[in-house]
């Protein structure tokens, strides 16, 4: 196709334009204050933690619609599918790093939680890119800040704010589609800000809408008695066999507005408020379990594992926050704050191949509220404490929790968190600082937790850096791992650890993960290079993972549940380069080796790739003219205890051009995957090669 071979070229082009730069890592990096790693303003090089920051300027190169775009093409991160309970889990996808899995990684917007799916498996598909001024990625447990669910690490959205000036506005529209013309994307979106005396606002409105990417698959149902999981042979859908257009993109319009406001008050007094909205349909086809009455028969009814199903989402979230801060000395700083996440999931799951009542189990109603009070405090010059308190209520209605499986009626799952901690930054010389932390956390649900986190940082030269950094992170089994009982995904029922249903006829407890975490981490800069190798070692106790059990030992599987691990190791090496070639050549280099091992059975944990590595160069042609490209490799890695899926390369290409007599234009535009790479379907296949175009209009 011609497509194809022009993209090969242009890529050829691009390469060649790189001087051979392909193992190198981009330009020496400017000095970046970040907040999500101590809760305070600080250069990013002075830190104990690994800390990344994706800038608005990186999100335009990718030519990002959504924060998946942007995830997927993000070093050090793996994009796991087929974790949510539902069928459609093979078009969601949740975040794992450093090994931790999805539920081990806690995202947040402007460093608040946010109300949503278990594993946030649908946020990746609904966050615009268009309202992000940049992505802060913290490495390494963070409970110590944060609390519950920050094992892997921590990625906060930090949304565009009002500035200095008194106006300004950004528009952006844009549209892609694979070389089939499939998996089409519209997006359009409007950013103003601006600043009337001492008040600050910000606005934003979204809207982006995709049409589905399907891939033909055969299916062969079986029907099981649901309380023996014994096949009912006599039943017309024992032995169905066909073919069905599986999604593996959704079907979707998602819309999101919001406004921010700020004002100063006094000199000291300032406060800050916000408000946003979205609502979403999503809808796809996928293979699933359905339950099928038989009145008059028995059994009465029975499930049909591995059969095409219909699935719909109405979905709507409001947030609302608001906080004061105060200076009360030069020294001094406080702040309290509050908010709210209401989220409202409507879906309908219905059955293609015969007739049965539409299933809403899967519908739920969750609200996180949350308070916060704390303060900053220059002890002396060379101590900052940070300190503070929080309560967090997560309240979640839903008929998936039912402890009748057959009923639709909503109950509710309450988790309650009362927290407080102390952060002190001790800069002990000019060239050497240090961090200790400390947080305790009261848990309605989990026995309490208390977590220590201490770090040293030392620069003996701008060549050579080197920081150590040991933190314990907790995470408190979540609603679907305890009570939720799901006949999907897989071919057989996945039940909670507190659930009964069908073969499973007994509880067992699950605890809360604990993770010890050893960080070493070397680094430095000589003119136009810069570099950093990272060894960490994760010894995680009480990992929560998916277990398959044979209750008759008839050599068949009945049901599968989660499970306590008591010990997990998890290793790994990153290594970043970056050479700064001149005449507008940069390059960056990202490479990470990992290893997982339950430590009694030796096995891997799944879905965890041993290697991957990027190669990324950017060539600014003229001033107004930038060219990028970006090469992948994800490894082999584990989709079951004796399935291994080989590796895979991706590579992309964009441009990103300026015009206008103050540059106030930029057309973009690119093509992903443009060598036609295939990708397992259980890791979420791809769609081929994908073309995107898109304006930005800043006034």
């Amino acid at each position: 196709m011609k497509i194809k071979k022009t993209a090969c070229l242009y890529a050829a082009l691009l390469i060649s334009m790189g001087s051979g730069a392909a193992l190198a890592e981009k330009a020496v990096r400017q000095e970046t204050l970040v907040v999500t790693a101590t809760k305070t303003e600080k250069e990013a090089d002075g830190l104990t933690a690994s800390v990344d920051v994706i800038t608005a300027e990186d999100i335009k190169m990718m030519g990002a619609s959504t924060l998946k775009n942007i995830m997927e093409k993000t070093p050090g991160l793996t994009l796991q599918y087929g974790q949510f309970a539902h069928a459609s889990s093979k078009s969601k996808s949740t975040i794992s790093i450093r090994g931790m899995g999805g539920n081990g990684t806690l995202l947040l917007i402007d460093g608040r939680r946010i109300a949503g799916e278990t594993q946030s498996t649908y946020e990746m598909d609904r966050i615009p890119a268009g309202m992000i001024e940049r992505i802060e990625i913290v490495k390494g447990p963070m409970s110590t800040l944060y609390g519950s669910d920050a094992l892997g690490g921590v990625i906060n959205i930090i949304t565009k704010k009002a500035g200095r000036e008194k106006f300004a506005m950004d528009m952006d529209v844009s549209t892609g589609m694979n070389d089939q013309g499939d998996s089409e994307s519209y997006k359009a979106g409007v950013n103003a800000r601006g600043r009337v005396g001492k008040l600050g606002y910000s606005l934003y409105t979204n809207y982006n809408k995709t049409r589905p990417y399907t891939e033909t698959e055969t299916y062969s149902s079986k029907a099981l008695n649901p309380k023996t999981s014994m096949p009912v042979t006599s039943d017309p859908q024992h032995g169905e066999t066909g073919e069905v257009d599986v999604s593996y993109r959704d079907a979707s319009e998602v819309f999101s507005t919001g406004i921010s406001l700020d004002a100063d008050l006094t000199d000291a007094l300032s406060a800050q408020a916000g408000l946003n909205y979205f609502e979403e349909n999503r809808e796809g086809t996928y293979t699933g379990g359905f339950k099928k009455a038989r009145p008059g028969q028995t059994p009465s009814a029975v499930m049909v594992l591995d059969t095409p199903v219909d699935s719909q989402d109405d979905n709507k979230r409001i947030d609302a926050d608001t906080s004061i801060k105060y200076k009360f000395t030069d020294t001094l700083t406080g702040r309290i704050g509050a908010y709210r996440s209401e989220y409202e999931k409507r879906n309908k799951t219905r059955a293609k191949n015969f007739t049965a009542t539409t299933n809403t189990k899967f519908s739920a109603d969750v609200d996180i509220t949350g308070y916060e009070g704390e303060a900053t405090w220059a002890a002396t010059s060379d101590h900052l404490l940070v300190g503070g308190a929080e309560y967090r209520e997560i309240s979640r209605d839903s008929a998936a929790i039912n402890p009748d499986p057959t009923s639709y009626e909503f109950v509710n799952d309450t988790q309650r968190f009362k927290a407080a901690y102390l952060q002190d930054e001790w800069q002990i010389t000019q060239d050497l600082n240090a961090i200790f932390g400390a947080r305790y956390d009261d848990m309605s649900d989990a026995d309490n937790k208390a977590t220590f986190k201490a770090g040293l940082a030392k620069q003996f030269s701008s060549m050579f850096k080197i920081r150590v950094n040991y933190a314990e992170g907790y995470r408190a089994p979540d609603t679907a791992e305890l009570y939720v009982v799901a006949p999907t995904p897989g071919d057989i029922p996945r039940i909670g650890a507190e659930a009964v249903y069908g073969t499973k006829t007994t509880v067992h407890e699950l605890n809360p993960e604990f993770l010890r975490s050893y960080e070493l981490g070397i680094g430095g800069d000589y003119q136009r290079f810069n570099y950093e190798v990272v060894l960490f070692y994760n010894d995680v106790s009480d990992k929560i993972e998916i277990e398959r059990v044979d209750v008759d030992n008839d050599g068949s599987d009945d049901y599968q549940t989660y499970v306590n691990k008591p010990d997990v190791d998890i290793k790994g090496v990153e290594l970043n380069l970056g050479y700064d070639f001149g005449h507008g050549v940069t390059a960056d280099f990202n490479w990470t080796e990992l290893s997982t091992e339950d430590g009694e059975t030796g096995e891997d944990l799944l879905y965890n790739p041993d290697r991957t590595f990027s190669i990324g160069v950017d060539y600014q042609v003229t001033q107004t003219l930038c060219l990028s490209l970006t090469a992948r490799h994800i490894g082999s890695q584990y989709k079951s205890q004796t399935e291994k899926v080989g590796s895979y390369q991706l590579v992309d290409i964009s441009f990103l051009k300026h015009f206008g007599s103050k540059q106030q234009y930029e057309l973009y535009g690119g093509v992903n995957n443009i060598l036609d790479e295939s990708v397992d379907k259980s890791l979420g296949s791809n769609t081929g090669p994908y073309m995107f175009a898109g304006m930005r209009v800043h006034f």
